[in-house]
């Protein structure tokens, strides 16, 4: 009976692995597709004696199949620490420079403390030169930084590639243009810093954008492994399998099952945008106040949303922990497309904007969701914050980007999260 048992186990987790590589391919199906991983071949654990030492740069490279490890091989942060301390997040940093990790454990001992408790949700964190944007692989269980978020010397600045963003270029036919900020005081909350411009950065400037990028990645993480679920994973599984298992119980499964976002018009725009899809003539012909038009009533706090269910968890996370511990805003609005080869800030007109989107009256009880489900021990007071914030409010519609709501002087240049 016990080998007819491991019989079907195999053939079903065969099926399992057949079914993800079947939706990887679906998702790949694009005109322009995602670039190759490359290997972390220079990469290395901050910490040479730490307990996974041997198996962190294996188990987290994307290059490599990603059923090679398992939990037994590689635990999640968790799965031994129910109160981890910023020791014990760096003993599974994976780097390529040794201020990356230098930085980041600076970053964490001055980071809210729940950002601790969102990192038993991964394997590892790996900094590395190569990596650009910032990802989340529930193959390898580990988010992935782009060093751009991290540096703060000149030194550690020139050791970082000079590479575009590959979806940089996708909404190039579009005639609309989709902007976001985040704003405090009527003035951006965190000043931006050319990679390519001399100076140096402080701690406080690194902090908020990191902060950032680490709710909406660790967003991810909680996601594909819920920390309700965590304690009964077999830890023979490799992380894929275990992923896909607990694909139904995921907070973005169950967000779409019971507040799904709307809009299949915003949904097919966001794939032009986001996932490089060809544009139709349809959708080239789209202008801003027809895109704020399908987003207005919808259930979403940013356009990149309607990427697909986990960044629509995703986002609201990300916004609703910036709003909770920095009392920071977010804007987002719908503009045109200047003509102009080198339009000013204020050229870009604002045809539909919001601020605080998150707060309003149909977005509000999924970010209550969300934040519940995410951070279950800190949620009450998180809540009952985002319910006393009254309602989001309107950019001025006819005014430029840097005109609204405190005559900010310069153009965002963060346009993918």
């Amino acid at each position: 009976m016990n080998s007819i048992y491991s019989i079907i186990t195999i053939i079903n987790k065969c099926l399992f692995y057949a079914f993800f590589a079947m939706v990887c391919i679906a998702c790949n199906g694009k005109s322009t597709p995602e670039p190759e991983e490359e290997g972390l071949t220079d990469t290395y654990p901050r910490i040479a004696q730490s307990q996974y030492a041997d198996v962190l740069v294996s188990c987290v490279d994307t290059s490599i199949a990603p059923s090679s490890c398992t939990f037994d091989t590689l635990p999640l942060i968790g799965m031994e620490h129910s109160a981890p301390t910023v020791s014990d997040i760096m003993e599974r940093v994976v780097v390529s420079h040794d201020w990356m990790a230098d930085n980041f454990e600076r970053a964490l001992n001055a980071l809210p403390a729940d950002m601790l408790e969102l990192l038993k949700g991964v394997s590892a964190v790996v900094i590395d030169d190569d990596i650009r944007p910032s990802f989340y692989r529930s193959g390898t269980g580990a988010i992935y930084i782009d060093p751009r978020y991290i540096w703060l010397t000149d030194a550690g600045k020139a050791t970082i590639p000079r590479k575009d963003d590959y979806r940089s270029g996708y909404d190039n036919e579009l005639i609309f243009v989709y902007f976001w900020r985040y704003v405090k005081d009527g003035d951006y909350a965190y000043r931006y810093f050319d990679i390519d411009d001399a100076g140096e950065r402080t701690l406080d400037d690194m902090l908020i954008p990191l902060a950032r990028l680490l709710y909406h990645e660790l967003g991810h993480a909680n996601d594909y492994f819920p920390p309700s679920e965590v304690a009964n994973i077999d830890r023979s599984e490799s992380y894929v399998y275990a992923s896909i298992s607990l694909s139904t119980k995921r907070t973005s499964y169950l967000l779409n099952e019971s507040w799904p976002l709307q809009s299949e018009e915003l949904h097919s725009m966001a794939y032009v945008k986001y996932r490089g899809f060809t544009a139709t003539d349809e959708q080239k012909l789209t202008d801003a106040a027809t895109m704020g038009g399908w987003f207005d009533p919808d259930l979403a706090s940013d356009f990149y949303n309607f990427r697909s269910i986990r960044e629509d968890m995703a986002m609201m996370f990300e916004e609703a922990m910036m709003k909770y511990h920095f009392g920071i805003d977010r804007d987002i609005a719908f503009t045109n497309k200047p003509v102009d080869e080198s339009p000013s800030c204020n050229d870009y007109v604002i045809a539909w904007g919001t601020r605080n989107r998150v707060a309003a009256p149909q977005v509000v009880d999924r970010a209550a969701f969300v934040i519940n489900r995410l951070i279950p021990d800190n949620a009450a007071d998180a809540i009952a914050y985002f319910y006393d914030l009254g309602d989001a409010s309107d950019l001025t519609s006819g005014q430029g980007w840097c005109e609204t709501k405190g005559e900010i002087s310069s153009l965002t240049r963060s346009q993918f999260t």
